[in-house]
């Protein structure tokens, strides 16, 4: 009799072992696909907490810059291949006055390649992007999944979790989701490391598709930084001699003082150059102090507005 109870208590010992396992397997499922669902989410770079971020931008400055130019009729004379704008809140308008400028001109953009510095010069390598698509206030912006599959097959590394806090890309989107409210994206981030050889390979490729396709090439850059009203202005006329004469080499050796992305800086001047187009226009040059209208700030930064 002892034995036969004794192997009922085991047997139902082992059925609730059985049990609790299948809870176990259940529950860990179930916490995967959560995990799974929650990554699907967050490979937006409008969720919540970025879509909120873009919210106080908004609030901050783009409305106000956008409203500056509502009624402005003035426009490029000539199709636009590049613009070279800047990712700077404090001068919001004049990242708007260019896209209004674009926007007037008959020939609507329909693709934007956005090219910025990898602040935080972190990533798996020298250039990445990432498929995404960013939530804004004034709705959804869509990739270009066309051109970011033909990159991914060409090279070019996705890496979205370096790539998602970088803001110099995601400082233009507003606009162009304001101006071009149907238009894709393309993005790409440079940290420092990004070779010569291997700008001149992507701008051949960028080039190749913007003549196919009704693009535009913008490069997000601010220029000198930390630097006062005096040497700002200094460094930045060394910088616009190298983007007139397209010293590629001197552009690469610039640090911060001039640019904060010179690899980007770089494969957009050589995008431009192979559609035949080797100079540009100064719209606009300022610094943060002549916007302040604080001369002796001590630490500015500098913008370059150009059309190509």
């Amino acid at each position: 009799m002892k034995k036969y109870l004794l192997t009922i208590v085991i047997i139902l010992i082992l059925l609730a072992g059985i049990y609790v396992s299948k809870i176990i397997f259940f529950s860990d499922n179930q916490r995967e696909t959560s995990n799974l669902e929650n990554t699907k989410s967050d490979t937006e770079i409008g969720s919540r907490k970025d879509l909120q971020a873009i919210n106080v931008e908004l609030n901050n400055y783009f409305y106000n810059a956008v409203n500056q130019f509502q009624d402005d009729k003035s426009k490029f004379q000539i199709k636009v291949s590049g613009m070279i704008v800047l990712h700077h809140d404090l001068a919001g308008r004049l990242v708007a006055e260019m896209f209004k400028k674009l926007q007037n001109f008959p020939n609507t953009p329909t693709k934007f390649i956005v090219l910025g510095p990898n602040h935080s010069n972190l990533g798996i390598a020298p250039a990445i992007s990432a498929e995404v698509y960013w939530q804004t206030p004034l709705g959804r912006v869509e990739e270009d999944g066309k051109l970011l599959s033909q990159l991914n097959n060409q090279g070019i590394i996705f890496d979205f979790d370096n790539f998602e806090k970088e803001y110099s890309v995601s400082a233009i989107i507003p606009f162009i989701k304001n101006y071009f409210p149907t238009a894709t994206v393309a993005p790409i981030i440079f940290t420092s490391g990004e070779s010569k050889e291997a700008a001149f390979d992507l701008a051949e490729k960028l080039a190749d598709y913007i003549k196919e396709n009704n693009a535009v090439l913008i490069a997000s850059i601010d220029f000198s930084h930390y630097l006062n009203n005096e040497s700002a202005d200094i460094k930045d006329k060394q910088t616009l001699q190298a983007i007139e004469s397209l010293d590629y080499d001197a552009i690469l050796k610039f640090n911060s003082d001039n640019l904060d992305s010179p690899a980007a800086l770089v494969v957009f001047l050589r995008t431009m150059e192979l559609l035949g187009i080797k100079r540009g226009e100064v719209m606009q040059h300022t610094n943060s102090a002549q916007l302040l209208n604080n001369p002796e700030l001590e630490s500015t930064t500098s913008y370059f507005s150009m059309v190509y």
